[in-house]
């Protein structure tokens, strides 16, 4: 399948790249997706909290430049992609180069505090004070997700799907060297089934989408409520639930299932579970030929990592992304029945695996990797070896999981 990449800061993305034209942009391509790189969800350091797709509030404190909410874990983390709620935590925070985009820790910039125990949220002057539901202010008393359907326990009663409409996080933040703590809520303010997702062969859509919105309290005039998930444009959009979480660096998945993180439609994350490859499904993989060819059932978390190295140009699995905003790429895999298969003839730019490119032939955008056309991984200013990964399926034995190709034809960077 073919995907566009979409970047953040567009204006941004460029003015950095204006004196290299953007190879493969396509608006006119309807069935495209956006990968994500974002340097709109940072983690920053700043007057106040800012949430990047939204939430901005006054006092002198940090950024969290979020992609939505995390909920679950005993415990905070500030930075990935977004906030941590429920347990004894919050996980605050977004992504510089969005790996996943919101809710989750994937590949941000910015410090990162894990969860310090059940007592604390692990970030000075947090607080998750209430989880409560509705007008009546029900406390939640237990969260916990099947698939991507966020389920809870609300005054002794268990409803799911559409039925959390309504819930609220309250939080209170006082920002260091002030006395005056600053209250906001959170809500879910609608639920569906996404109509856009693309299915699994012979599988129902299980992929939910919460609207996820929020509001500084205590404020003359009242505060108003504003979507916690926005577009590129500024519009309200979608979240995704997906179970543990990212490091907000490295990009790599923490196997914590008791973490529960929004992910924002536009981002890796959720890029990549709409697309096929959800990381709590399962399809099917074969091995060998003839009479030796066996085939077994195999959960597609480690695919969704991998399609989340691969949207970002990860290839060192550091965190890192190599592309810019309007790049096509056309990916497949080699489960089977496949969740996507080529649709071009492209070359073959690299071979993913959860942990980046096990091989690279002519990388997307040479201009952000360098002259040697092979990224520095390990920071020693020196170009690392990747070998190159031929353009025939047959002849690679180690075919990793997910593989892109990508046409560099309108491309005059880096040749």
């Amino acid at each position: 399948m073919s995907l566009r990449m979409k970047v953040g800061f567009c204006s941004l993305a460029i003015a950095l790249f204006s004196g290299c034209p953007t190879p493969q942009q396509d608006d006119a391509a309807s069935n495209y997706r956006f990968q994500a790189k974002r340097t709109k969800n940072g983690l920053n350091f700043g007057n106040g909290i800012n949430f990047s797709n939204g939430l901005v509030l006054g006092g002198n404190g940090i950024v969290l430049g979020g992609n939505g909410v995390v909920i679950g874990g005993n415990g905070t983390n500030i930075g990935g992609n977004g906030t941590n709620i429920g347990g004894n935590g919050t996980n605050i925070g977004g992504n510089g180069t969005n790996i996943g985009g919101n809710g989750t820790n994937i590949g941000g910039n910015g410090p990162g505090l894990s969860a310090t125990g059940s007592s604390g949220t692990g970030v000075e002057g947090l607080t998750l004070t209430t989880t409560n539901f509705g007008a009546a202010q029900t406390p939640v008393t237990g969260l916990w997700l099947t698939g991507s359907e966020l389920n809870a326990t609300i005054g002794g009663q268990n409803v799911r799907g559409a039925g959390v409409v309504g819930m609220e996080f309250h939080y209170s933040y006082l920002p260091s060297g002030t006395t005056t703590a600053i209250p906001f809520t959170v809500k879910i303010s609608s639920a569906e089934l996404d109509p856009t997702a693309e299915g699994l062969a012979g599988k129902a859509n299980d992929v939910w989408m919460y609207n996820l919105e929020w509001k500084e309290d205590n404020l003359t005039p009242p505060g108003t409520w504003k979507s916690f998930c926005i577009t590129e444009t500024g519009q309200p959009d979608q979240s995704l639930m997906i179970s543990n979480r990212w490091d907000m660096v490295t990009g790599n998945r923490i196997d914590q299932p008791t973490f529960i993180s929004f992910a924002c439609r536009d981002y890796a994350l959720a890029k990549c579970a709409r697309m096929g490859y959800r990381p709590w499904a399962k399809a099917t993989s074969c091995s060998g030929s003839g009479s030796k060819r066996t085939c077994t059932d195999i959960a597609l978390t480690d695919h969704h990592q991998s399609c989340t190295r691969m949207m970002r140009a990860d290839y060192c699995g550091n965190g890192k992304s190599y592309t810019v905003n309007g790049t096509l790429i056309d990916i497949y895999d080699y489960l089977n029945p496949p969740v996507q298969v080529p649709e071009t003839d492209w070359d073959i730019e690299a071979r993913w695996t959860p942990t980046g490119a096990i091989c690279l032939n002519d990388p997307r955008h040479p201009e952000l990797v360098g002259k040697w056309k092979r990224p520095d991984c390990n920071g020693d200013g020196k170009p690392d070896k990747f070998s190159a990964c031929g353009q025939s399926d047959n002849r690679y034995s180690g075919k990793g999981l997910v593989v892109n190709r990508f046409n560099d034809d309108q491309s005059g960077c880096g040749k």
